[in-house]
Order: structure tokens, then sequence, then C-alpha cells
């Protein structure tokens, strides 16, 4: 693969090098929850979430939660912090069984 040199505006424009954005994947597993202890871990998760200026995209099933998360700041990126938050913030959700937390990667080059 060559190394193509782009402007520092296209950089930005197509998110690359210093405009790269980070993010984390999240994933979670619980026993069978009803439709309400359902919407009581949706309304903790998006408290926790907006708490710390996060954005996630994802979905809950029956038994499982997976999402990406990455920061709802234009240009900025999820932390090493942000990822320890959810570790303390899994933690303390006893309704879970198991969680698990990626690395931060780049959220434009998930493929």
């Amino acid at each position: 693969m060559t190394d193509i040199k782009r402007s520092r505006r296209l950089r930005k424009k197509l998110y690359l090098d210093e405009f790269a954005v980070k993010g984390f994947e999240i994933s979670a597993t619980y026993e069978r929850l009803n439709p309400a202890e359902m919407d009581q871990l949706m309304e903790k998760l998006i408290d926790f979430v907006e708490s710390h200026d996060l954005c996630i995209g994802g979905g809950m099933g029956s038994k499982e939660m997976a999402y990406f998360v990455t920061s709802n700041l234009r240009f900025d990126s999820a932390t090493q912090q942000n990822r320890l938050a959810f570790e303390e913030w899994f933690k303390g959700v006893t309704m879970l069984t198991d969680f698990s937390i990626g690395e931060l990667v780049d959220a434009n080059d998930l493929g």
C-alpha cells in the first residue's frame, strides 16, 4: 500500500491521522430480564453515558447487550479513563452476569 500525502483539511474531513476518532466496544450478558428491568438497565446505561459526554451505538437483546462507545464531542475520542469508568460502572450493576470492554480503536476503521 502506498502512503498518500493528504492536506490537513482533507485529513480532518476524512478523520485520519491526528483527526482519527477513537472508541471501544462494550458488551455484557445478563439473565433474562422482564421489560421493566430492561428499561431500568437501559436508563442506567443512558444516564452513565450522558454523564461522561459519551455516545453509544448498538443494541440490547433479551440476554445481552453490545455497543460501540465514543465521545459525544466532534473530533474528540473516548479515552482510557472512559474505559476504566465503564469497568467500574459494570461492576456496580448487579443484574449483569458478565461484561467485556474492548481496546481503543479507530472508530472509522472497524471493517
